[in-house]
């Protein structure tokens, strides 16, 4: 190193030989001239101090300079600094105003933080960081407030531009409506002249038609008719077919060579030569003159074969018969035959036997016979279906000439039709233009109807846009104010600073809007009833406190002693894979990797009033972008995060938590702690889904309903803003506008029906819950009441989950009724006495009787049994009065204090004439004051007073004598167990106890309970045992309750009051 300041001495002084002693003066030297060191010290808390006490040097070898809160000037030129680049709507001097009123709204804060640590004993900060951060959210919520109220009064201005245009385009369409009208009637004339001229043609046409249709009837008739005749011959004719094919068949079996065979016989037998006789009548040939032939047997008549012989010389023979015109047969034919076929040996047997093959021929002239027979009948039917032709013809030709005559007049009637259809469609075509132009002005008319209740809405919202403008620097001033610093406040302090800035806006003249709802101005009423249904209390402040969770820039740090804003978180975040961890947990930094990394919620549980260094750059949210990518780093390692997906919850259990000015510039410091109203409406909900648990489910379901439909609503209004904002062109052009206005409509108006309902229904509801409140009064009174105690001490803190464990055990053992009245008064009372017992017995004796005392005072106030100032007066006496400006006392011997109580006590309306009584009756008040017990004897002039009253003049006469008329008042207003001791009883602490809840003895020197404790193991069949806490009795004492998990009850005596 020394080396290394050779060059550097050099350049300073280059006679210098560069020795080691010459070369470390010279380091001194240029540390004393150029190292700089500035150590920054909170001086809140114990750090500052316990670093100064270890390190003296820290004040006696530095120079300390105190830098103390940033005066007004410096405040006003940082927010002009920050915001002079920033466009903030207003003349020069609102915004030179604004920025003094920035630095005044931090001032305010700054001194409202004393005074609440005077009153409330609740220690925060602010700092310049603060500051920064107030600003930072300014121009953000400012930019953001301004861009919504930029687009919604642009939107209502683009609606209420579109109405009008739409309303000079009904004008528009009225006037065309009137025209086109004109056109329709013309055509509509021109139509019913053609129709006119097209009905008398269809008239004549159709009379031609109705001739056709008569002609063709008759035609229709004669083909009828031939058809019923024409299927009975074909009937008849079947039944003879069997006979025409067995002839054919059997002259198929004939072949030419049979027939030369019997051509080639001279004399062929007598068989074949009667056959063939009947061949040639049939065929009309001439036969010999009858001659009876005596050598066939039976006798016959001898044949005709030189005929028949002729007629087998016919080459075509064969082919003649298969082709004979079987309708030539006549009835002399027949007769002729009918010998031959009455012949016993003309059958086809005889014929086979006599003639072989050619005995076909005899089949086939007994078929042509019985064909006859059957033909016969026919023919006539053949007559009179050639007769019916002839007459169907003519018809058929009347029918052909009718028809022809029928379509030259279709066709004039169609020319005719055409024309008609011609103007018809000219006349449909005006009418539909016209009632296009009818619906479209009707459509028109019905939309800016519809929306006419919009409009005057609109109007005012866009005039009302316009003035928030104007007011906005003044509004969101008070809105990222209450974001950045009221969340530390109770319901009191923070509407306290909320005036005192309303008055600075006053006076610097910053406009703003007068009457400002910070809870209407940050959230919707949807978001709030979705808030409510996770178990965030309805009470204004738990709003305010969602509202400041959710918008304020910094992570929100709950203080929450009574675990509601972590049991609404958990809800409120179940479904977005919540983590929940706590600081001391052993992979709490694992934890906090995987919540950036995933972009998830997490939950860091009941801290105390130090956070873990490694969250600093969270707090800081130190991101850094890299491209596309975030990073931060975490301890010693840099993560890709995703930023705009994690959340950052942090809770403590402690009530007053005192945390560093550091902590509270990172964190939006936010006071969860529980208020009456609050717990009141908890408390009631608790008891009505125990007494009433249908009512409580069907109160939820109508919760969520009616935030569903709420969200809706909302949907539906910015949907038809936003149609009605981006429609293209003319309003009435758009036929969709309408169907959005009427769904919009009635989907509205289904909405608010179901609203109304949802509300009656609740409305039923909550009178029904509202009969349960006076229990939950009761339960807010007490609980509160029990906390107020922790003030007398610190031990005697009790959690909302162990007084919650008493509701409910006096909610179950209370006496049970069917009568709704009489069931309330059972639950307050044994609730009031539980509470009472269970309480009293872990005070200390000396306050033991308190309790009961502050218990019966705060009832009877809820009750208006006594008034504020009674109660104030017995608090505080006279002691604020001035014995000098006081009347003068009128004996000597009442005390001074006595007297200032009796002045103030006559501001009472029931005592305005006690000094006068007292003057008056000097003697007798000084007989009654002068007793050894006051409080026990005649009061003069006062004895009827009721048991309040008489404490408060025994409390201005008698301070010391108080305590004991105050049991009469207790035992007259509650009863005489709460003025009575409570008597210890280990058996009932037993039963009320839980396994995981052990009983801590708190013992005086020389009691021990210890015995009781074994004889009470004793009488319930338990095995316990014993052993004294010291120095390496660690070990024994975990092994022992180890052990009695699982078997019974372990007494650990001796044990230090801190675990």
């Amino acid at each position: 190193m020394l080396v290394g300041l050779v060059p550097a001495m050099k350049k300073v002084d280059s006679k210098r030989p560069p020795t080691a002693d010459n070369l470390y003066d010279f380091l001194i030297f240029r540390a004393k001239n150029n190292l700089h060191i500035t150590l920054c010290f909170s001086p809140v808390g114990e750090k500052f101090r316990s670093r100064a006490l270890k390190f003296p040097g820290l004040v006696s070898g530095c120079t300390v300079d105190w830098y103390y809160k940033w005066p007004a000037d410096a405040l006003a030129a940082v927010s002009n600094h920050f915001l002079s680049a920033f466009d903030i709507t207003g003349t020069q001097k609102t915004i030179d105003s604004l920025m003094h009123m920035l630095g005044d709204a931090h001032s305010i804060v700054n001194n409202t933080l004393d005074e609440y640590f005077e009153r409330y004993r609740r220690r925060s900060f602010v700092t310049p960081k603060s500051f920064l951060c107030f600003l930072e959210s300014f121009k953000v919520l400012y930019a953001e407030r301004r861009k919504k109220i930029d687009k919604d009064a642009t939107q209502r201005e683009i609606g209420l531009k579109k109405l009008e245009e739409a309303a000079v385009s009904v004008a528009e369409l009225k006037k065309d409506l009137i025209l086109k009208e004109k056109d329709i009637a013309t055509a509509s004339k021109a139509a019913e002249d053609i129709f006119r001229s097209v009905s008398i043609k269809a008239s004549a046409a159709e009379k031609i038609k109705s001739e056709v249709e008569s002609v063709k009837n008759s035609a229709q008739e004669i083909v009828d008719a031939i058809a019923v005749d024409k299927k009975i011959a074909e009937g008849k004719l079947k039944a003879a077919e069997p006979a025409l094919a067995a002839a054919e068949l059997a002259l198929a079996t004939i072949k030419p060579a049979d027939i030369t065979t019997v051509k080639a016989l001279k004399t062929p037998p007598y068989m074949i030569q009667v056959i063939m006789d009947c061949v040639l009548i049939l065929n009309k040939e001439k036969l010999i003159p009858y001659e009876a032939y005596p050598d066939s047997n039976p006798p016959f008549m001898k044949p005709s074969w030189a005929d028949a012989g002729r007629l087998l010389n016919n080459a075509k023979f064969l082919p003649n018969l298969i082709n004979f015109k079987k309708d030539c047969i006549t009835d002399e034919i027949i007769d002729l035959l009918t010998p031959y076929m009455a012949w016993p040996n003309y059958t086809i047997e005889s014929a086979q036997s006599s003639c072989g093959q050619v005995a076909g021929l005899l089949a086939w002239t007994v078929a042509m016979k019985e064909f006859f027979k059957v033909n016969k009948e026919v023919l006539p039917l053949k007559a009179n279906l050639a007769a019916q032709q002839i007459l169907l013809e003519k018809a058929l030709s009347e029918k052909e000439n009718a028809e022809a005559i029928l379509r030259e007049k279709n066709k004039e009637l169609a020319a005719a039709k055409a024309q008609l259809d011609g103007a018809s469609a000219i006349q449909r075509d005006m009418m539909d233009l016209g009632q296009k132009c009818s619906n479209k002005m009707n459509a028109a008319t019905g939309l800016i109807t519809g929306l006419g209740g919009e409009k005057i809405r609109w109007t005012a919202q866009a005039i009302a846009f316009r003035n928030q403008a104007l007011a906005l620097a003044g509004d969101i001033l008070v809105l990222g104010g209450f974001l950045c610093y009221a969340g530390v406040f109770n319901a009191e302090y923070r509407n306290i600073i909320r005036d005192r800035w309303y008055k600075a806006l006053v006076i610097r003249e910053v406009p703003f809007t007068r009457g400002l709802q910070i809870i209407e101005n940050l959230v919707d009423n949807p978001t709030i009833s979705e808030w409510n249904l996770q178990g965030l209390p309805t009470d204004d402040l738990s709003t305010q406190n969602g509202i400041v969770v959710n918008q304020a820039s910094r992570y929100p740090l709950l203080i929450d002693p009574q675990s509601q804003g972590i049991t609404w978180i958990k809800n409120r975040e179940k479904d977005n894979d919540l983590i929940i961890t706590t600081i001391t947990h052993k992979y709490f930094r694992q934890h906090m990797e995987d919540a950036l990394v995933g972009g998830r919620p997490i939950l860091i549980a009941d801290i105390v009033e130090e956070l873990d260094p490694v969250l600093d750059n969270v707090l800081e949210k130190n991101f850094i972008r890299q491209g596309t990518k975030w990073k931060c780093r975490l301890g010693d390692k840099d993560l890709e995060i995703l930023p705009y997906q994690f959340k950052l919850y942090i809770t403590t259990k402690l009530a007053n938590p005192c945390y560093t000015p550091e902590v509270c510039a990172r964190c939006s410091v936010i006071d969860f702690t529980v208020t009456t109203k609050g717990l009141e409406d908890q408390l009631l909900a608790r008891v009505i889904l125990k007494e009433r648990k249908d009512l409580e489910l069907e109160s939820l379901r109508l919760l969520k309903d009616v935030a569903a439909n709420r969200r809706i609503t909302m949907d539906l209004e910015q949907g038809l803003l936003l149609k009605l904002t981006t429609v293209k062109g003319s309003l009435v052009d758009d036929d969709s506008m309408l169907k959005t206005l009427n769904h919009t409509k009635e989907t509205s108006i289904a909405i608010e029906h179901r609203i109304r309902e949802a509300y009656s229904g609740m409305d039923s509801i909550s009178q029904t819950r509202e009969q349960y409140r006076p229990v939950a009064n009761r339960g807010s009174i007490l609980y509160f009441l029990v906390c107020d105690m922790s003030k007398v001490n610190y031990m005697y803190q009790t959690s909302l989950n162990q007084f919650l464990t008493r509701f409910d055990h006096s909610l179950e053992n209370s006496q049970k009724t069917e009568r709704v009245n009489e069931r309330i008064d059972n639950i307050i009372d044994y609730l009031t006495d539980d509470v009472f017992r269970y309480k009293v017995r872990g005070l200390y004796e000396e306050h033991k009787y308190m309790f009961p005392l502050l218990l019966t005072l705060r009832v009877d106030l809820e009750r208006k049994r006594i008034a504020y100032n009674e109660f104030n007066f017995l608090l505080k006496g006279g002691a604020a009065l001035d014995l000098n400006k006081c009347p003068h006392k009128p004996a000597s011997w009442i005390t001074d204090i006595s007297w200032l109580n009796l002045v103030e006590i006559t501001k009472l309306p029931e005592f305005t004439d006690l000094l006068d009584q007292i003057k008056h009756s000097d003697a007798s008040w000084k007989d009654w004051y002068m007793t050894a017990s006051p409080e026990q004897e005649i009061i003069p002039k006062y004895n009827n007073l009721k048991p309040f009253h008489r404490l408060l003049i025994v409390r201005a006469w008698c301070p010391d004598r108080t305590l004991t008329e105050s049991k009469k008042y207790v035992t007259d207003s509650l009863g005489p167990q709460f003025a009575d001791p409570v008597i210890f009883s280990i058996e009932t602490m037993v039963q009320e106890s839980r396994p995981r809840t052990p009983l801590i003895n708190f013992l005086s020197m020389g009691s021990d309970p210890t015995v009781e404790i074994e004889e009470l193991a004793k009488r319930q069949l338990v095995n316990c045992q014993s052993i004294s806490m010291g120095q390496a009795q660690e070990i024994h004492a975990r092994k022992l309750i180890d052990a009695f998990v699982v078997q019974g009850y372990a007494l650990v005596c001796g044990a230090p009051t801190v675990p």
